[in-house]
């Protein structure tokens, strides 16, 4: 899961969970192979779009979710993606985000 952190962190949570669900719709879980949830960090919604691009270049299956409710008086929009279950090679689009931190 991609999350934009110039969002608050409550809404950040929130909305990772909101993407995860909807690949998770989307998708099926791979047979016989454990799934693991990684978290990871993006800086701001055009770094969600690239990363999003990034990955359809790549042929990985993901879910872009859109929040239509406001922030700060504006339509927060696209806040998380989320992939569908990547193994070996198909992990290394995602090797240049960094780990998503609670902000100190």
């Amino acid at each position: 899961v991609l999350i934009r952190t110039d969002i608050p962190v409550a809404h950040q949570v929130t909305q990772a969970c909101h993407a995860a669900l909807e690949v998770g719709f989307d998708h099926a879980r791979p047979q016989g192979q454990p799934v693991h949830l990684v978290t990871l960090a993006v800086e701001n919604r055009e770094a969600l779009q690239d990363a999003r691009v990034r990955l359809a270049c790549a042929g990985i299956g993901h879910h872009l979710f859109f929040e239509p409710d406001e922030h700060d008086g504006e339509v927060m929009g696209h806040t998380a993606l989320a992939s569908a279950p990547v193994s070996g090679v198909q992990r290394k689009p995602f090797s240049r985000y960094p780990l998503w931190r609670l902000p100190v």
